[in-house]
């Protein structure tokens, strides 16, 4: 049995056993909070940051120390490999710098995370334990963009879009030329989000991409193959009875492949074509066919009939969209001109009195005389408006019997032969010299291959359907009316107009002397033009080539 002593100390032993942790527990919390106290607001002992010791740092001193830090950071070097390139620069040109805050707030959360026993018994373990903490880093992605693109310079290579040329009326494709470029998210990828130590180099390994062409070759071949159905065949325009073809070759120059927002698309040169249809189908310059007659006041004009002529004001957007789609037979809209409209113009033309005049003579009573006379009568009072022209092949036709025209000789490939309608080659070389001194232009001429005396030499012009013309183009701002008359030996063409220049012969060249004395020779003739209003001269010259031998006479 126990006696009361040896109960008692059980008891104390109790106590001590139950109490003695309890103690030490409150020994401990009471030493964490004084630490903590004692540290409050303030980096906790042994943390440093990138190496550097921060342990009890009040804020101010932390952003000092921190910002030290961040102010040589930038000067770091930073490697750059990509494929067989290698970029040198610095983390401050890449936009990688120290995030100053992020940074100090992560080492003032270290040991500062409130009151618990768990966190009392940790503070006591890791009571001399050091905390390593890295900087906090940052990019700025543009300032990244922006020097990687400089320090590519001209080894970056921009992609270079397909492209179609014409070789004649062929389209070819020349295929797009992919880029090449460093892909700065590879960079930013593998810079690290913090550091453990600073001022080592920094190598980082990017990826060297292609850049791919804003338009596809698949995309340009679907554009060749527009411009192949453009041009496979030629386009037939028709205008009321007027009707030409246009030519793959005419149409090349209207096309080109332009490009809106990455999208290429055919273009057709809308006012080039308003030009190619002026040129293939031309208004007439007289369409209702007014005539003059003169009487004792002057020339007068006669009206002719209404006309449907090429062509309506979106004629030209017609044919353009016809090329667009390639629609190969097109449909132009016609506009009227009326009779009344024609007979005004001329009336206000100015064709008012003789600006010039020529008289050639021949001998009376041969056949060739009857077909001077009846394609003078068939002229008589044509009217050539302000800029337009007359020829005589498409005004009188083919000579015909049906047309009044007999059988006379002709001169053809240097032999004397007959032909229906011979002899009007008279006619002609008079219109050509009272053109000549009018001032008019004569765009379209040929002189006999033999020179004949009764004209003059080296200017003077034959015909022969269809192929040898005889075509005046009026450049006055004047209306020019011609006027055949005729007598048995001779034929004189007066022209009607207001003056508006002289025009003189005024140099020849090239003449030999041929057989039997014959005048030969490849015969240029200068003329000179003066504008009466301006005082301007131009000259232009003439041509003729004759043989230097005497042409033999065909048998009939």
């Amino acid at each position: 049995m126990r006696d009361g002593r040896s109960v008692s100390l059980s008891r104390r032993t109790v106590l001590i056993a139950c109490f003695t942790p309890l103690v030490a527990m409150a020994v401990l919390s009471a030493g964490y909070l004084i630490d903590g106290a004692l540290q409050n607001g303030k980096v906790v002992r042994n943390v440093s940051v990138a190496g550097e010791d921060v342990g009890g740092l009040n804020r101010p001193e932390m952003l000092a120390q921190v910002k030290r830090l961040a102010e040589g950071f930038p000067d770091t070097p930073v490697s750059i490999t990509a494929d067989d390139l290698i970029l040198n620069t610095t983390a401050g040109d890449l936009g990688y710098e120290i995030d100053v805050n992020t940074t100090v707030d992560r080492a003032f959360a270290q040991g500062h995370q409130g009151y618990s026993p768990a966190k009392a018994v940790l503070w006591l373990s890791n009571l001399f334990e050091e905390y390593r903490l890295p900087v906090a880093l940052t990019t700025d992605q543009d300032r990244l963009n922006f020097t990687v693109l400089a320090l590519e310079g001209d080894r970056r290579t921009d992609p270079v879009n397909p492209a179609i040329t014409f070789a004649g009326t062929t389209p070819e494709l020349t295929p797009g030329i992919p880029g090449r470029k460093i892909d700065p998210s590879s960079i930013t990828n593998q810079l690290p989000g913090s550091l453990n130590r600073l001022g080592e180099p920094i190598e980082l390994t990017a990826t060297r991409g292609t850049i791919p062409t804003p338009i596809s070759d698949d995309v340009m071949v679907m554009i060749k193959a527009q411009l192949n159905n453009i041009l496979g065949t030629p386009f037939t325009l028709r205008a009321g009875d007027q009707s030409a073809e246009v030519e793959p070759s005419e149409i090349v120059p209207l096309l080109s492949v332009t490009t809106k927002g990455n999208k290429p698309q055919v273009v057709v040169d809308a006012k080039a074509a308003a030009l190619l249809l002026t040129d293939k189908l031309p208004t007439p310059s007289n369409p209702t066919g007014v005539r003059f007659t003169l009487g004792p006041n002057g020339p007068a004009p006669v009206g002719g009939k209404d006309a449907v002529v090429c062509c309506d004001k979106t004629a030209g957007t017609v044919f353009t969209k016809a090329i667009e789609q390639a629609q190969h037979d097109v449909k132009l809209p016609t506009t009227k001109y009326s009779a009344a409209q024609g007979l005004k113009d001329a009336a206000q033309a100015g064709v008012k009195e003789q600006v010039a005049t020529f008289t050639t003579e021949h001998p009376a009573g041969q056949p060739r005389v009857q077909n001077i006379h009846r394609i003078a009568d068939l002229t008589q009072g044509v009217y050539i408006p302000p800029g337009g022209s007359f020829s005589v092949n498409d005004f009188v036709g083919q000579r015909t019997e049906e047309k009044g025209f007999v059988s006379a000789p002709v001169i053809e490939d240097g032999v004397f032969t007959k032909d229906t309608g011979g002899g009007i080659s008279q006619y002609a070389t008079t219109l050509f010299n009272a053109s000549f001194f009018a001032g008019l232009d004569i765009p379209r001429y040929k002189a006999h291959s033999v020179y004949i005396s009764r004209y003059p030499f080296g200017r003077e012009a034959t015909l022969a359907y269809p192929g040898v013309d005889l075509k005046i183009s009026n450049p006055s701002p004047y209306g020019v009316m011609i006027w055949p008359t005729y007598t048995d030996t001779s034929i004189t063409v007066s022209l009607y107009s207001t003056k508006w220049a002289n025009a003189d012969q005024t140099a020849q060249t090239g003449e030999k002397e041929g057989e039997g004395g014959l005048r030969c020779g490849n015969i240029t003739t200068q003329r000179t033009t003066t504008v009466i209003a301006t005082g301007a001269a131009t000259n232009d010259t003439f041509n003729a080539s004759y043989v230097c031998k005497e042409p033999e006479t065909k048998g009939d």
